[in-house]
């Protein structure tokens, strides 16, 4: 089983939200990012005095307290990217639900909805699709954090290009492995999607490893390979 992670000089902090990049207000327009539902004002970007990282986050709402006739409306952010990442970490703050029967959920796509994670605190379970129409893989058991800011880390197996399984960590603990994924082609993604649904997020410090990254990383590896067949010839 090949992982990247063991190349952890090769992180990458992408979005931070902080000025100068980034300005107080919907996050639509900034930086090549695209949000939904901006009359409503549900993904801006908000100085808090309370985020231990920095002044400014990224706030969803989701459907936390909906204006009348919203309904369960979510709430969607999309950044651009270039790749689907074979890791994936953020700083995350997220609100129990508004109403109990309907499970606080943050979404994070990589690649449209056939390749995305999402965290379900409310049944302390995280689940991740793999091959579309197919019924996503769960890992349960997994006790996250609510009304308290908390790290979140993915990474994915990668063979032959493809995602075998991913391991997950809170706070940098391994919380378990969600394996037997299927057809998740690494490097096929475009954008990063975020949904908050039925619940307030605050997100800062997402990191994904940059597209040239993937080039670099290959590039050693192919260098080595030749070195190795060199020296057994």
């Amino acid at each position: 089983m090949t992982s990247f992670t063991a190349f952890a000089g090769a992180q990458n902090i992408v979005y931070d939200f902080n000025a100068p990049a980034y300005s107080p207000g919907t996050i639509d327009g900034q930086q090549g990012w695209v949000a939904a539902n901006t009359a409503t004002d549900r993904a801006q970007i908000v100085p808090d005095p309370d985020d231990p990282f920095g002044n400014q986050l990224l706030a969803l709402q989701g459907s936390r307290n909906p204006p009348a006739g919203d309904g369960k409306m979510n709430h969607f952010a999309t950044g651009p990217f270039g790749g689907t990442p074979s890791w994936f970490s953020a700083d995350l703050w997220m609100a129990p639900e508004a109403d109990p029967t309907d499970p606080a959920e943050l979404f994070i796509q990589f690649n449209g909805w056939d390749n995305f994670v999402a965290l379900k605190p409310t049944i302390d379970a995280i689940e991740i699709r793999r091959t579309p129409g197919e019924n996503a893989p769960l890992l349960e058991g997994v006790s996250i954090p609510m009304e308290e800011w908390f790290n979140f880390r993915m990474e994915y197996a990668v063979s032959g290009g493809f995602a075998t399984s991913a391991e997950i960590f809170i706070n940098g603990i391994s919380v378990g492995t969600i394996a037997n994924l299927e057809n998740i082609e690494i490097g096929a993604g475009t954008v990063i999607g975020l949904r908050s649904q039925n619940t307030l997020t605050y997100i800062d410090n997402i990191a994904i490893p940059e597209p040239s990254t993937y080039a670099l990383l290959l590039g050693a590896l192919a260098l080595a390979f030749v070195l190795y067949r060199r020296r057994t010839k």
